[in-house]
């Protein structure tokens, strides 16, 4: 069900990757309400406001950095192939990028990995127990 991850910077920004663009910074606002938001966060961060930073900042440090060449082609091809076939397994592949970002940036500013079955998506972000769910009140911002 959730095909998107996204770093929360604050101020109502958050840094996402994106195949065309790398890691770009972006208002929330874009997403509501024409998507469903569910904010998550490790237990951790809750009352570590210094390892919160690390780890928004650890996420900005990748603004606009680029794919590869052969990464943006191969990307390319994946959402042509998987808008064509609509094949699962290939739009979940493309999902990949932007949860590596989460996990690269939580790694990096934690020491230590995030602890997820199998490979870093929006949907095993969204299964692990690491996270925990944060009342974010999008709801209300919707309506």
């Amino acid at each position: 069900m959730w095909h998107h991850a996204a770093v929360y910077v604050g101020r109502s920004r958050i840094c996402e990757a994106t195949p065309r663009h790398g890691v770009v910074l972006e208002s929330i606002y874009k997403y509501v309400p024409s998507h469903r938001i569910r904010a998550r966060r490790c237990p951790i961060l809750k009352d570590d406001l210094a390892a919160s930073y690390d780890v928004a900042i650890a996420a900005l440090a990748r603004l606009h950095r680029p794919y590869s060449f052969a990464t943006a082609l191969s990307l390319w091809w994946m959402s042509l192939s998987s808008f064509l076939e609509m094949d699962f397994a290939r739009a979940q592949s493309r999902a990949q990028i932007c949860s590596n970002l989460y996990f690269d940036s939580y790694s990096q500013a934690m020491d230590r990995g995030l602890k997820i079955v199998g490979t870093p998506t929006p949907a095993a972000l969204s299964a692990t127990p690491a996270l925990e769910n944060v009342d974010s009140r999008w709801r209300r911002l919707a309506q």
